[in-house]
């Protein structure tokens, strides 16, 4: 596939940056929400630079920000030879990805207004999405990324021609048979809250700056969450009574967390407890106490070692354990 003979000033800019090894970054919008005010690129031309066998790219790949991506980025069946990196991109329409290969594909903080279809396709190094904003199908099924797949902060949304067709509305995210490398691993982001107040429930905001963060969740959580929200809006509540309503604390303990205590651990247990229980589990894996941090939102390393310190009292005999083991090695070795 050639180049346009017509190239625009900035499309010539991504050209010559591309076959140097350069970045391109381009002009900030001044208005993100007008696509108006984005500087275009026509993904004719981003196809051409990755799929021209007479001219191939450096080893670095093509790399742009700041681009509003005219027309459909199409790669269907195409073999990349050179890693592709689209930074804070607007794509308009949908990019495809199916049955195509790449050494790694990076479209961080990039807004897709319909969706990315990239089934059967094969990653030889990772899929980065952090950050990115998807309207429409993330479609993954089949596909195989060697290494972790990166999707922290994406948040995913059904098409707005879908909303009035729940029924009929596709997973937003399909990932049926899909290989990856070390697992798949998105987040959840908690900024508002429902609580109860002497028997009134109120919107508010968590109780402290470090309860604002983000949490990463295994996949087989994930499967579940979306099985269980499948249909619902980005308005809806995730957990409610059976009668769609808020959950209230009292109801919810007579109703289910007892009968379900009573049908597993047995009393005592406190739905609190649910968050030591993870911590413990956490600690028994060797997670550092950062990590612990951050996922618990506590202020300070020093707090969680304060709450959680007792769980440690076998780490030091691990450790002697571990070092026992390198100096075998190195015995061995020598």
């Amino acid at each position: 596939m050639e180049l346009p003979d017509d190239l625009t000033v900035h499309e010539k800019r991504v050209v010559e940056d591309a076959y140097a090894g350069r970045v391109t970054a381009l002009d900030l919008p001044r208005n993100l929400e007008d696509p108006a005010s984005w500087v275009a690129v026509r993904a004719t031309v981003l196809v051409a630079l990755l799929l021209n066998p007479e001219k191939p790219l450096t080893s670095k790949g093509l790399r742009v920000q700041q681009a509003r991506i005219e027309g459909p980025l199409d790669f269907l069946h195409a073999g990349l030879t050179a890693p592709l990196h689209l930074e804070d991109c607007l794509f308009l329409e949908k990019v495809i990805f199916t049955d195509a290969s790449c050494p790694a594909l990076a479209l961080p903080q990039s807004t897709f207004k319909n969706g990315l279809d990239a089934p059967r396709s094969r990653i030889d190094s990772t899929l980065n999405l952090p950050n990115t904003k998807i309207t429409g199908q993330l479609n993954l099924e089949s596909v195989f990324v060697r290494v972790d797949p990166h999707l922290e902060g994406a948040p995913l949304a059904p098409s707005p021609a879908l909303a009035d067709t729940i029924d009929d509305t596709p997973s937003v995210l399909d990932a049926n048979s899909a290989e990856i490398g070390g697992g798949l691993y998105l987040t959840l982001r908690v900024e508002e809250i429902l609580v109860e107040v002497e028997g009134k429930l109120i919107w508010s905001v968590p109780k402290t700056r470090m309860s604002i963060r983000k949490v990463s969740l295994p996949s087989f959580l994930v499967d579940e969450l979306a099985a269980y929200v499948a249909g619902q809006t980005a308005e809806s509540l995730v957990f409610t009574s059976p009668e769609e309503k808020p959950l209230r604390r009292a109801n919810w303990r007579q109703r289910f967390w007892l009968p379900a205590v009573a049908a597993s651990v047995g009393e005592p247990c406190r739905f609190h407890d649910l968050r030591h229980t993870h911590a413990a589990l956490m600690i028994a894996e060797g997670t550092h106490p950062k990590v612990l941090q951050a996922r618990l939102g506590y202020a300070s390393a020093k707090t969680t070692l304060d709450v959680y310190g007792h769980l440690l009292d076998g780490a030091d005999v691990a450790v002697v354990e571990t070092l026992g083991s390198v100096r075998q090695d190195e015995t061995t070795d020598l």
